[in-house]
């Protein structure tokens, strides 16, 4: 039992003391019944504990929010709350121990006020509608910060660290950009479809995926299996638009003409666009393609006969000896002797053109080149010679 006896003089002799059990309780009583041996009567004593200050904040609310991309949002008491039970609220102490990274807290006194970061903050402040978070509006969509609390007391007390979190909502303010190094010009052979990697065409979003940046009227442009081996075929479709991520995965490549595209380079140039899923749009791009010609095909030959007189000459003409090569100039094409006529020689500038020696189409419409009949009693003569365009020949027999 707790009940036990104690005398006026026990009191007097102030051995009688009342020993709090260090709750947090402000109020308590004892029950006295006082008596002289032969009456007594029932007394409550009152009392009062003074509140010793020894406990920590702790929070009520924290609730992680959500704001736009570039935006500012008022922290307010149902976002977050601490309480302390032997202290007052309105000087509770917020300290920031890691502040955000995408944004800042600041402390504004009115709405138009751009405001001043701080890292702490009293929760009257909050109470008054000062405090905010604003964002950098950099492409960062989550940020925390992390606090302990404290109160008034010296030394404070602190609480355990908290973390609030903050969700960022993307604004579409971007456009595609391109990315540093993409060429945009592509160099082929003609003979070969050449894919376009990221290296000729490399577009980006950081808000939106690789796989909806569209690019738009992209000219004469096909879409390939990676694994399959590429030629020219007339019957694939063209292409009018593909992704980026279809260029990231070499999917996109470009079909030179069927046809041989002739002796000279073929600069192919066309205009595209670039746009993403929310509309961001680029326009007037160019790309450039060069075609590079290959010198595969061998030279065709069409040859009319020579008429002479017996013991006399005769000039050798165009007519005489036609030459036609798609993918090689003119100028690059030699005549070169094979074998001399049995009947009379070949000459080049009035002197006797031996086996291996050459001429060009020039000489022939320069009237440089003749026949010479050595005056026998022949009737017929041939002239067999090879023309090269210096990767490919064809063999010619001239007749006389």
């Amino acid at each position: 039992s707790k009940a036990f006896v104690v005398t006026v003089q026990d009191i007097k002799d102030g051995v009688v003391r009342y020993h709090h059990d260090d709750s947090d309780t402000t109020k308590d009583f004892i029950v006295f019944r006082i008596f002289d041996g032969k009456h007594s009567i029932r007394h409550k004593f009152p009392i009062n504990i003074l509140p010793k200050d020894d406990s920590p904040p702790f929070l009520v609310n924290n609730v992680g929010f959500e704001l736009l991309e570039g935006a500012s949002i008022l922290i307010e008491k149902d976002m977050l709350l601490a309480t302390d039970m032997d202290s007052s609220d309105d000087h509770i102490l917020y300290n920031i121990t890691r502040p955000p990274t995408a944004g800042e807290l600041v402390k504004r006194y009115s709405s138009e006020s751009p405001g001043v970061p701080v890292l702490t903050f009293l929760q009257r402040d909050l109470f008054r509608g000062l405090i905010y978070y604003r964002h950098f509006g950099e492409e960062i969509f989550q940020d925390s910060f992390e606090f302990v609390l404290s109160d008034s007391h010296q030394p404070p007390n602190y609480s355990d660290k908290h973390v609030v979190v903050i969700l960022i909502t993307s604004v579409k303010d971007q456009l595609p950009k391109e990315v540093s190094g993409s060429t945009r010009h592509l160099i082929v052979k003609e003979n070969v479809v050449t894919r376009i990697g990221r290296n000729q065409l490399h577009f980006t979003d950081t808000e939106s995926p690789h796989s909806q940046l569209l690019i738009q009227d992209a000219g004469k442009l096909i879409l390939v299996d990676t694994a399959k081996t590429l030629e020219k075929d007339p019957l694939i479709p063209s292409l009018n638009a593909f992704t980026q991520e279809a260029v990231t995965h070499l999917k996109v490549a470009y079909m030179p003409p069927i046809h041989d595209i002739g002796p000279n380079p073929m600069y192919v140039q066309f205009e595209f666009s670039v746009s993403d899923e929310d509309g961001g749009k680029l326009t007037g791009l160019l790309f450039n393609i060069t075609v590079m010609p290959v010198d595969d095909q061998t030279p065709k030959i069409f040859t009319s006969p020579v008429r002479t007189e017996e013991g006399a000459s005769s000039l050798i003409t165009g007519e005489n000896i036609d030459i036609s090569d798609v993918d090689t100039k003119e100028e690059d094409l030699r005549i070169i002797l094979k074998s001399r006529p049995l009947h009379g020689n070949l000459e080049l500038r009035g002197v006797i053109l031996p086996e291996g020696g050459s001429f060009n189409l020039e000489d022939l419409r320069a009237l440089k080149v003749r026949y010479q009949h050595d005056d026998s009693e022949s009737y017929e003569d041939v002239i067999v010679f090879t023309v090269t365009d210096g990767n490919n020949e064809a063999n010619g027999v001239l007749g006389v």
